[in-house]
């Protein structure tokens, strides 16, 4: 978890919070200053916030980093840093990301051999269409960003370049080519990524040692990403990844 941005670095992400943030997660800005609202949230809740949101979203806007569909990139450069430790084990590492992460988690699994074990935290079949769907609404279906989110992480100047950089974010092709095992978790009541995709994801992953685990309304972690009851989707997925890691 990220530590508490420096001093100088609060102005910095100050026109981040207002732009995204208000946007967001208020329905109504805070009246006191930017620094002095989260400061006084207490230092683990400002971790939080900062280390999950603030900073990789500032990051992306000031120092014009934007999503890349070929994320296997990243995921190659993590293990070649991690096998020089002599703390870890380079035949097992594994892969986990949440949301958007179910596309660039079983991405880098599928393409980058070296991965043991991958999880998908969320479905995620066809960005483009997704966001294709979402702009035909007009954006008046769940979200988990502002609709405009996607030109600013896409580098883009409207919503017809934004869908056209989408194109290759697909896992058609891809999922094939995963062999390492592989746990897709999902809500049934998924309103951002519909379970049709999820099963989609799965039955086409290519890997023998594959799990598919819905979680549903009664039990809890419906919702996407279970957000409704993280403690249940956590313990299982850290669980798998004990299982096929560790053993």
């Amino acid at each position: 978890m990220a530590s508490i941005p420096p001093p100088g670095l609060w102005d910095d992400l100050q026109e981040t919070y207002k732009t995204y943030a208000y946007q967001s997660f208020m329905a109504d800005p805070p009246d006191q200053p930017f620094s002095e609202h989260w400061k006084a949230k207490g230092e683990r809740l400002a971790k939080v916030y900062f280390g999950m949101t603030f900073i990789p979203m500032a990051l992306y806007r000031i120092r014009n980093y934007f999503l890349r569909h070929d994320y296997e990139v990243a995921g190659a450069a993590c293990i070649n840093w991690l096998e020089k430790r002599a703390d870890v084990d380079p035949k097992r590492i594994g892969i986990v990301a949440i949301s958007l992460g179910g596309y660039y988690a079983p991405r880098c699994a599928a393409m980058e051999p070296r991965f043991a074990a991958c999880i998908a935290w969320g479905a995620q079949w066809d960005y483009h269409d997704t966001w294709k769907k979402r702009i035909a609404a007009p954006f008046k279906t769940a979200l988990s960003v502002p609709g405009h989110h996607i030109e600013w992480i896409m580098g883009a100047k409207s919503l017809d370049e934004a869908l056209k950089k989408l194109e290759p974010f697909r896992l058609d092709g891809v999922m094939q080519k995963m062999r390492c095992p592989f746990l897709l978790v999902h809500g049934a009541d998924d309103e951002q990524i519909p379970l049709a995709d999820a099963r989609e994801q799965f039955d086409a992953c290519g890997s023998k040692d594959k799990t598919f685990r819905v979680f549903t309304a009664e039990e809890g972690g419906a919702q996407h990403c279970q957000r409704d009851y993280l403690t249940l989707v956590v313990a299982e997925m850290w669980n798998w990844f004990e299982d096929k890691l560790s053993r």
